[in-house]
C-alpha cells in the first residue's frame, strides 16, 4: 500500500480515500500548521493511480509547486507534499502501491488479507473475509459481525492484530458483483479413502484434486443433496450441526474447524473468488455446503441433484 513519511520520522499508511487537515475527528493525517485548512486535501486511489486534490484556502504544493485547486494531480514515489505553505514541513511519498487490506501485528508487520484469512486457534474457529460488496466481517464459531477499520482483533491465545481496511471507495469498485454459484462433482473410491473434486458450471471444469478436507466436503454435499432431493429448498438445505459433523468425520472440533477453513481457502484460490464463505457457510453451531448442483460418483453408483 502507499505510505508517506515526514522529516521527524513519522510514517503513515495511506487509505484508499485519505484526508489531510486540521479537523482531528475527520482526517487521516492531522496537520498541525496554522496555514492548513480543517479539510485541506485528499489523496485518492482511482483504481490505477493516486490523485491528490486540494480543497483548502492556502493551497497545496507538490515538489515546491502549487497544484490547481479542486483538480486531481497524479502522485508518484519520491514526491514531496506540503499543505498550506511551501515553507511547512514536507511529507515524502515513500511508495504508491495499490491499497490493500491487511492485519498489522504489534511489531508493525503486515499480513495481507486477499479476500479471506483464517485465524482459527485451539478455542475458536475465526475467519475474516470480504462480503463481496466492499464490507468486511469477522466470523467466530458461526457468529458474523462487521469489522471496522483499525479494530483490534484478539484471540484466546493472546494473539492480536489491528485490521487496516484498504477497500477502495465505492465508485472504484464494482458493488454489484454477480458471482455464479458453482456445481461440484465428486469421484469417490469404493472404500471412500480417496475423494477427488471437480468444479463445474463456471465454464471450463476446474479440478480441485484430492485433499484431506474433501471428505468433509463430501459429507456436507451428501446432506445438501439429501435435503434438496426431499424438497427442502435451497435456503434451508444442507445444514449439519458442528458437533455431529465432527463425530461423523471422527475429528475433534478443532480439527474440523481447521478443515473447514482449509476448504474455504482452497475454493477461494482455485475459483479466483472471495466468496468462499458463501459456498461453505457457517452459522452458530452449524455448517453447510451450498451449490447449484451436486453429482457424486462412487463406482457404479451415481447420486445427483438436479
Amino acid at each position: 500500500m502507499a505510505t508517506i513519511a515526514n522529516s521527524e520520522g513519522g510514517k503513515q499508511r495511506i487509505r484508499p480515500l485519505h484526508i489531510f487537515g486540521r479537523q482531528a475527528d475527520r482526517v487521516d493525517t492531522l496537520l498541525l500548521d496554522p496555514e492548513a485548512s480543517h479539510i485541506h486535501a485528499t489523496l485518492r486511489w482511482t483504481g490505477a493511480l493516486w490523485l491528490l486534490t486540494d480543497h483548502s484556502t492556502n493551497g497545496t504544493w507538490v515538489n515546491g509547486d502549487p497544484i490547481v485547486s479542486k483538480q486531481g494531480t497524479a502522485i508518484t514515489a519520491d514526491y514531496e507534499l506540503q499543505f498550506g505553505s511551501p515553507n511547512v514541513q514536507a511529507w515524502s511519498v515513500m511508495d504508491v502501491d495499490a491499497p490493500r487490506s491487511v492485519l498489522i501485528d504489534p511489531h508493525e508487520h503486515e499480513t495481507p488479507i486477499d479476500g479471506f484469512i483464517d485465524l482459527s486457534d485451539s478455542d475458536n474457529a475465526t475467519a475474516i473475509y470480504e462480503t463481496g460488496v466492499g464490507d468486511w466481517v469477522i466470523e467466530r464459531d458461526g457468529h458474523v459481525r462487521p469489522l471496522k477499520h483499525m479494530e483490534v482483533v484478539e484471540l484466546a491465545d493472546k494473539r492480536a492484530w489491528t485490521f487496516w481496511d484498504g477497500t477502495p471507495p465505492a465508485d472504484t469498485v464494482e458493488l454489484s458483483r454477480s458471482i455464479p454459484e458453482p456445481s461440484f462433482e465428486f469421484e469417490v473410491s469404493l472404500d471412500e479413502e480417496h475423494v477427488r473434486v471437480l468444479v463445474t458450471g463456471l465454464g471450463e471444469p476446474i479440478s480441485l484434486g484430492e485433499r484431506n478436507h474433501h471428505y468433509l466436503m463430501l459429507t456436507l454435499a451428501r446432506r445438501w443433496l439429501e435435503d434438496m432431493s426431499a424438497g427442502t429448498g435451497s435456503d434451508h438445505s444442507g445444514w449439519l450441526d458442528s458437533e455431529s459433523l465432527s463425530t461423523m468425520l471422527g475429528l475433534t472440533r478443532e480439527h474440523m474447524n481447521i478443515q473447514v477453513c482449509r476448504l474455504r481457502q482452497q475454493l477461494s484460490g482455485a475459483l479466483g473468488q472471495t466468496n468462499a464463505h458463501e459456498i461453505v457457510q457457517r452459522r452458530p453451531g452449524q455448517v453447510r455446503l451450498r451449490a447449484t448442483g451436486i453429482r457424486i460418483v462412487k463406482g457404479p453408483n451415481v447420486m445427483s441433484y438436479p
